[in-house]
């Protein structure tokens, strides 16, 4: 399907399964499209008369998936090879936003990649939020699912630093210009897309180091919470060990025992029992454990 023609350069979308049947009888492009549509990762490979940037998006929404196409650049032509309708989504906003105004081939492929990337930013935003309520939850000591929500996080991010990381190295190829397809003017606009995308890679490394940051939160006010339950059974322990101590002493029975006949010998252990937890009471309380 043809989308724009300018007399410059024209820029048309198909299916991998059209691609395949165009490209039936040239072995080393069909090769590339297989592999493109199985690849896991951005990459750009330079080929004699063509530059081919093979994309993988991944999905916001679910990490695991992702949207795979391919797109074959001469010096008067861009096809795209795409199943998922990320590419016609792509054109249509630059359509709407009226990008796609100057008879250019390097502008176009930047204003592509720049509206490819355009969502990012509000992602790494909600991204920064959702990281940030976590640790507002830590800090009011609420734990619940945390290590799963930590884990889907740092893969997510983890997702999103490689995926810039691809972009990178993208924009550093297209800026090499080896088959000589653009003007110096189109690889300035490819130097601001690797500056763009390089600061989506700091950013995510930014979050990475706050996820970090709230593990270790995480885990202090763990140990706080632990070292309070400890705090409470040490005193517990501490009140209770003098009364096993009479308990067990006043358990052995040995006949020869007075406090066994003793008329008031129940009544002495009683008091004897409340002495004692009030006197290891009052040491916890001037030693500020209470």
């Amino acid at each position: 399907m043809k989308l724009e023609e300018n007399q410059n350069f024209s820029v048309a979308v198909i299916t991998y399964k059209e691609a395949l049947d165009s490209f039936a009888n040239n072995d080393d492009i069909k090769a590339l499209i297989n592999k493109s549509k199985k690849s896991k990762m951005c990459r750009a490979e330079v080929y004699p008369g063509s530059l081919c940037i093979s994309f993988c998006i991944p999905d916001k929404t679910n990490i695991i998936h992702k949207f795979p196409f391919l797109s074959i650049i001469n010096h008067d032509r861009v096809l795209f090879i795409d199943d998922s309708g990320k590419v016609g989504y792509c054109i249509k906003n630059m359509q709407k936003n009226k990008v796609l105004n100057e008879d250019c081939l390097g502008r176009f492929i930047y204003d592509f990649l720049e509206t490819l990337v355009e969502p990012e930013l509000r992602y790494l935003d909600g991204f920064s939020d959702r990281i940030s309520k976590m640790e507002n939850a830590v800090v009011s000591g609420v734990f619940e699912q945390f290590d799963h929500k930590m884990i889907a996080v740092r893969k997510e991010i983890l997702a999103s630093y490689r995926y810039y990381s691809q972009l990178i190295d993208i924009g550093q190829e297209l800026q090499e210009n080896e088959n000589g397809f653009f003007s110096e003017k189109d690889i300035h606009y490819f130097k601001h897309f690797t500056d763009r995308a390089r600061q989506f890679h700091e950013e995510t490394k930014t979050l990475r180091e706050y996820t970090l940051q709230l593990r270790e939160v995480y885990q202090t006010q763990f140990d706080m919470r632990q070292n309070k339950v400890m705090k409470v059974l040490t005193v517990v322990t501490t009140i209770f060990s003098p009364l096993t101590i009479i308990v067990g002493w006043y358990g052995m029975n040995f006949s020869n025992m007075p406090e066994l006949t003793w008329e008031y010998g129940y009544l002495l252990v009683i008091l004897l029992s409340i002495l004692t937890t009030g006197f290891c009471i009052w040491i916890l309380r001037q030693n500020k454990f209470l």
